[in-house]
Parts: structure tokens; C-alpha cells; sequence
């Protein structure tokens, strides 16, 4: 198989893949579980060995919601029951100037 076909069967199975993971996402109502599916999602498309999901915060900082690395297994957030202790990061400096 060439180089190029190769790339295309490879860029079909993603998109395949991304397909199924959007159905799954659409259907899922648990906030926890939809998280989880997006950064394993995201670590699986982009062949990726750990991934971290923070959410924003009124007080714009970003809240660690998911961490995963695969080699360390580790796994915090999500469905693990695990929360993430870890302290939000903010956007701004206290000047009010984005970082």
C-alpha cells in the first residue's frame, strides 16, 4: 500500500471514529461520563498518552476537571470518583491583563 493510501485509510478510520464518538456524546447525559468521553476521545484521535480537561470558572480561572496519562496510570476526575485537587489556574494577571 502506498503512502498516500495508507494516510487516507488512516483519515477514514478517524473519521469513522470521530462519528462514533460524537454519536456517544450526543446520547450521554451524565455530565462526568461526557467529560470523560471527550479526553479519551481527544487522547485516542490523537494518539496521545495522557490528557487534561479544565473548565472555565466564573472567576475566570480554569478548573482541572479530568487528568490521564496512561503510562503513569493515572486518573483523576471523571468518573474515577477521584477528584482532581488540584488549585485552579488563572487567566489574568492581578493587573487584569491577560496572561
Amino acid at each position: 500500500m502506498s503512502i498516500t493510501a495508507d494516510r487516507t485509510v488512516t483519515a477514514e478510520t478517524a473519521l469513522k471514529r470521530l462519528i462514533e464518538i460524537g454519536t456517544a456524546l450526543a446520547a450521554e447525559r451524565n455530565p462526568d461520563r461526557l467529560l470523560e468521553q471527550i479526553i479519551v476521545g481527544a487522547k485516542e484521535l490523537s494518539n496521545a498518552d495522557g490528557g487534561t480537561l479544565y473548565l472555565t470558572t466564573e472567576t475566570d480561572s480554569l478548573r482541572f476537571v479530568i487528568l490521564r496519562n496512561d503510562t503513569l496510570g493515572f486518573a483523576k476526575g471523571g468518573t474515577t470518583g477521584e477528584p482532581v485537587q488540584l488549585p485552579e489556574l488563572p487567566m489574568h494577571r492581578p493587573t487584569a491583563a491577560p496572561i
